[in-house]
């Protein structure tokens, strides 16, 4: 079940990226005059954000998928 899970967080990652920027740009009205590059930098912070939770998100993953302590035995018998 947990496997199922895991590659539905990418996407709703980004949509929550997208939904916070939109509502960052929701709330600036013309009246504020704040600079462009202000906005430039918000968005840049959030992409910054989005890949290093991408980065994390995948780790986890790796993680889940291939655990460190998974064990591996061969038993081989012949008949001489």
């Amino acid at each position: 079940m947990q496997k199922l899970a895991i590659p539905f967080l990418r996407p709703l990652l980004i949509a929550v990226a997208i939904l916070t920027l939109s509502a960052v740009n929701a709330q600036e009205t013309p009246t504020q005059n704040k600079p462009v590059t202000t906005l430039d930098n918000q968005i840049q912070d959030l992409k910054k954000e989005i890949l290093d939770l991408n980065r994390d998100l995948f780790l986890l993953e790796e993680d889940l998928l291939f655990p460190a302590n998974t064990q591996f035995s061969v038993f081989l018998s012949m008949d001489v």
